[in-house]
């Protein structure tokens, strides 16, 4: 046990090193590249959009077809299966459990001389969360992010995800969505994802 507890601390160890770095660590030709997407997204909108989604993905989609559509949520629920949605309902209701415990609240009070203090704590109106895509699904990223905005009163929660080769979402994340609470969603990855929900497009409002 106890060799095993000083491998998973080393672990830990090593992990947090490797995140623990400067911006200036990484390679400056990373952050032009970077800088040049969110750019050209900030500057040309859905055009760039698709312009990376057919580079990086090797996806060629239309302005129309971004956004997931409510029948292809509706399709994904069916594709995964009773036993999956009985799991995500499942897991659902823990992570919402445990969210709505630890949330911060509002609360004041009135000191001794008279003074009104207190904390206020309000949710923004319009998140966005990024789930991975590619060659792994992961729809527990979708219930860990999607759940916390809801528990927290957003109002809009829009997802966004890399589309396969066949320009869909992977099934268990469109259901994951449908569970937790996403309210919009739209296939698209990486660093132009990013700078759509920072800047905005024609199809794709800005986030908070």
């Amino acid at each position: 046990m106890i060799r095993r507890l000083e491998t998973a601390t080393l672990g830990a160890a090593g992990v947090a090193k490797a995140l623990d770095r400067s911006p200036a660590a990484v390679d400056p030709e990373i952050h032009r590249r970077v800088e040049e997407i969110v750019a050209a997204v900030r500057d040309k909108g859905d055009a760039a959009l698709l312009e990376f989604t057919e580079r990086f993905d090797r996806v060629a989609l239309t302005a129309r077809e971004l956004a997931v559509t409510p029948s292809e949520l509706d399709a994904a629920e069916r594709t995964v299966g009773d036993t999956t949605m009985r799991a995500l309902r499942y897991a659902a209701g823990r992570i919402e459990r445990f969210h709505r415990e630890s949330a911060p609240r509002s609360w004041r009070m009135t000191d001794a001389l008279g003074s009104r203090l207190g904390q206020e704590v309000r949710p923004i109106d319009r998140v966005a969360v990024y789930v991975p895509g590619g060659r792994a699904a992961y729809p527990s990223t979708v219930l860990m992010t999607v759940i916390p905005a809801r528990v927290a009163g957003v109002k809009e929660i829009v997802l966004v995800s890399p589309p396969s080769a066949d320009k869909s979402l992977n099934a268990a994340v469109l259901a994951a969505a449908r569970v937790a609470g996403v309210t919009e969603a739209y296939r698209v990855g990486g660093a132009q994802a990013v700078a759509a929900l920072a800047y905005g497009t024609e199809t794709i409002r800005r986030g908070d």
